[in-house]
């Protein structure tokens, strides 16, 4: 061998040994090279147990490796393995073969500055303050990276932000495919473990290279605790439990730079959630959505837009709300159908179509404890929104439905109102500001009306501190119209409201001794044509029922409740209602009791515009009275003008039955009209001038000078006959006074509860004549046959003959009185129990005329 070849052979030798040296000493290289930069980039410590490279396959081990920072975060790896095809990278392609990552745990810490740090390291592996990279040439060549398989196994990824801190726990993670090159090829992802617990699987198809970047993913989260979230809620509200769980598909796509379209497919649910604040309180059992959703982001100014279809149910909710003193529970709810957004910055926009069923709704108050509203099964069916301005409603079905039920222990279940079934059909709310109903039909309900013994209502009152307030601030000026347009009513119109034969309506009054109880059933009820906004538009009525199973009543005709002033005309009738119940009120309003008796009416409630005039006629069979309050019964006697038991003996038949005329009139608006005292004076007027007729008919033709009232001297009203005339000086009976008391008898032989006072009178005429009586007399006796006068002395030239007493008067007006009394007595047989004589008096008036008064 030539001394040149020696030396190429030894420099060949010297190169060899120098490459071999080379690639032992590299790993070692490598793993000083990876701890130092750890260790400047903050670590506290950095250890590698063993670094294995081979630059012929392009392979890379790293074992044990463990990084641990000064704030106690660590990295470690126990197997990382790197697989690279050195020969792509001659055509600027980096082809990582595969990437593998077994029981390794890296955390990842984001602080309140963007920042993103590995393990504690000081410097941030994401920095959004770092200098943006110089945009590449365009026209020089570009690198591509192709991730062939991507394998993590029994790893665990911390993550620890401002507000929340999670772990992601891998059990096995797989990417395959991974392509810069081949935009249009899809990578896959299987992934499985847990975050925070629980369970995730994900399966997943990318394209974040291609034209339209495309994700697709098959997602299952397993009870996710919520309570992790807590941080993330408003100031005040707490989420102390609850689960989250996802089952379905997600396609993301990104259409445009910056712009998002989500659509997902499969089940979203809630479990044991409970979310609180100190005015609010809201648990579920479940919630869960089942079907699809799309969410678009555009880019830009454009608005974001929301749609969904499917089923959402809820399970075992419980709101109470501490404010407004509500509770709402339910069992179950459904919803089936779909709902859209179109702005999501603009609620007003949405869209709704579909039907909810709820079941076992409750809704409470707390103060006064009631149950506003329960229902059995509350349905709304073919429900459609859209935007707020049109919302319509095919039919809500109600069923088992009751409202304002007190919740007291001795008055459960005693609702206002109670139904087995109540459905409202064609909703309609325009322009939110009419609702058009077609028809309210109500099942056989029964309806509950109790009012207590301090005058109150039962599941009707209105809590303590909500009624209207008094003497608000003035509005400020220039805003006159604002809130005249925010107050403007809703109209509201309705075409037929009915109630199902059978129903009943209870009337319960504690607020009287005894209290009143009075049970309704009513057999027809219906109501047309109700319109908020129609003043003029009549409202038609029709009622059909029983009371207390025997006594009739009917209504028909129309109203106009809605005008400035009242109008209506409505046929009212009632037959054969029995009065002693109705004993209580009579008592305070006129100071009698009801004995017995029955009341039929017919009636015409004509009002226009606010005038009334009602005509009442009553027929009272078998009715009978008597007082129980002295100051209330001389009230009602002076509005008579005389006892309301001699007004109603004076009316009775021979089958002991009143017919009596009663109108009404007056005007509802006037501030100091009161419809029971209206009733009141005319039940006096028409009892007082139906008497008087009977009692001037029984007595023709001596009942034209009847008088009725409360005389002077006198403290109680009655009726005063015609007197009994009598002539001057006289107490005897002529033939006249004789036939007038033959009526008089028969009127009390007739009416045998009326009594009679007799009260004789002397008159100034009767002076008169009982001295001319006695002048009479005294010429009688001087002439008397058989006398010459020689015997008698002589009398005094112009003597006068001695002046009548008053007491001789008194004493005449008595015996007239006692005329009278025999003759009522022993000729027409009339009880001397009823007669009365009053102490006789003397009449002043020159023109009084003798007689003795008769006073009913």
């Amino acid at each position: 061998m030539t001394s040149r070849g020696r030396k190429l052979s030894l420099t060949l030798t010297i190169l060899a040994l120098v490459f071999l040296l080379a690639l032992v000493m590299l790993p070692y290289g490598i793993k000083w090279v990876l701890q130092d930069q750890l260790r400047e980039r903050g670590a506290a410590a950095a250890t590698i147990s063993d670094v294995n490279f081979n630059p012929f396959k392009g392979t890379l081990v790293i074992r044990d490796l463990d990084v641990r920072a000064p704030d106690g975060g660590r990295l470690r790896a126990q197997y990382a393995f790197v697989d690279i095809d050195w020969l792509d990278l001659f055509e600027r392609h980096v082809n990582i073969r595969k990437l593998q990552l077994n029981s390794a745990d890296v955390t990842l810490r984001l602080e309140e500055d963007g920042k993103w740090y590995l393990a504690g390291l000081s410097e941030p592996v994401v920095d959004p303050d770092r200098p943006a990279e110089p945009e590449p040439d365009a026209e020089a060549p570009t690198w591509t990276v192709q991730l062939q398989s991507l394998s993590l196994q029994s790893t665990r990824l911390g993550y620890a932000m401002p507000r929340w801190e999670a772990g992601l726990d891998i059990e096995a993670l797989e990417i395959l495919e991974l392509n810069t090159r081949n935009v249009d090829q899809p990578a896959h992802i299987d992934f499985s473990g847990e975050l925070n617990d629980a369970p995730v699987n994900i399966t997943a198809e990318l394209s974040p290279f291609a034209a339209t970047p495309e994700y697709r993913l098959n997602t299952r989260v397993q009870a996710l605790g919520l309570s992790q979230f807590q941080a993330f809620l408003p100031e005040g509200w707490r989420l102390a439990a609850g689960q989250f769980m996802v089952d379905g598909d997600w396609r993301i796509r990104q259409p445009e730079a910056a712009a998002w379209a989500i659509d997902y497919s499969g089940r979203l649910a809630l479990a044991e959630a409970d979310l609180a604040h100190p005015e609010m309180k809201l648990s579920s059992q479940a919630l869960e959505w089942d079907g699809s959703l799309g969410l678009s982001l555009p880019a830009g100014e454009a608005a974001p837009s929301l749609t969904l279809e499917g089923e959402l149910s809820n399970t075992g909710l419980d709101l109470q709300a501490s404010a407004p003193g509500l509770s709402v529970q339910r069992e179950q709810m459904s919803f089936t159908g779909t709902v859209g957004i179109a702005d999501l910055s603009d609620p007003t926009g949405l869209t709704l179509a579909g039907s909810i069923d709820n079941r076992g709704l409750q809704v409470r108050q707390r103060e006064p404890a009631r149950g506003l509203l329960e229902a059995d099964r509350l349905q709304v069916q073919d429900l459609a929104i859209a935007g707020l301005d049109d919302i319509r409603v095919v039919k809500v079905a109600a069923d088992g439905l009751r409202m304002l039920a007190p919740l007291e222990a001795a008055e459960a279940g005693e609702a206002v109102f109670a139904s087995p079934g109540v459905a409202i059909r064609d909703i309609r709310f325009e322009a939110r500001q009419r609702l058009k109903v077609n028809e309210v039909a109500l099942g056989k309900a029964q309806i509950q009306l109790v009012r207590e013994a301090d005058g109150g209502w039962r599941g009707l009152s209105v809590p303590a501190g909500t009624e209207a307030t008094q003497g608000s601030p003035a509005a400020p000026a220039g805003a006159e119209g604002e809130a005249a347009e925010a107050s403007e009513p809703v109209r509201v119109s309705i075409g037929t409201v009915t109630l199902a034969g059978g129903s009943t309506f209870t009337f319960t009054d504690r607020s009287v001794e005894p209290a009143y109880v009075n049970e309704v059933n009513l057999e027809r009820f219906r109501l047309e044509q109700i319109d908020t906004g129609a003043p003029e538009t009549p409202l038609q009525l029709a009622l059909e029922a029983k009371s207390e199973k025997y006594s009739g009543l009917t209504a028909n005709g129309w109203i106009k409740p809605f005008g400035e002033q009242l109008s209506s005309a409505i046929e009212l009738g009632i037959e054969h209602l029995s009065l002693p119940p109705l004993s209580p009120y009579m008592a305070m309003t006129t100071g009698y009791s009801i004995r017995s008796g029955s009341v039929s009416v017919d009636s015409r409630i004509d009002i226009d515009a606010g005038q009334m005039n009602i005509t009442n006629d009553l027929r009272l069979d078998q009715f009978h009275v008597q007082p129980v309050s002295e100051e209330q019964r001389q009230r009602i006697d002076q509005k008579l003008s005389m006892p309301l038991g001699t007004a109603l003996s004076t009316l009775r038949d021979d089958n002991d039955n009143i017919a009596l005329s009663l109108p009404v009139t007056g005007s509802v608006e006037d501030p100091s009209f009161g419809i029971s005292d209206a009733i009141n004076q005319a039940l006096a007027k028409a009892l007082k001038t139906a008497a008087v007729s009977y009692i001037k008919f029984a007595l023709q033709p001596y009942g034209s000078l009847i008088a009725v009232g409360q005389f002077v001297g006198e403290k109680m009203s009655h009726i005063r006959l015609e007197p009994v005339a009598f002539a001057n000086g006289s107490a005897a009976l002529d033939q006249d006074a004789g036939q007038y008391l033959q009526k008089i008898g028969e009127l009390l032989q007739k009416r045998p509860e009326l009594q009679l006072r007799v009260c004789g009178y002397a008159v100034p005429a009767d002076r008169a004549a009982l001295h001319e009586q006695r002048q009479a007399e005294a010429g009688k006796a001087e002439a008397a046959p058989g006398g010459d006068g020689r015997d008698a002395a002589p009398a005094e030239p112009g003597a006068e003959i001695e002046p009548i007493a008053d007491q001789t008067l008194l004493d005449l007006a008595g015996q007239r009185a006692r005329a009278v009394q025999d003759s009522l007595v022993q000729t027409h047989e009339v009880d001397p129990g009823r007669l009365f004589v009053c102490q006789p008096e003397l009449e002043s008036d020159p023109d009084a005329e003798a007689g003795v008064a008769l006073n009913l």
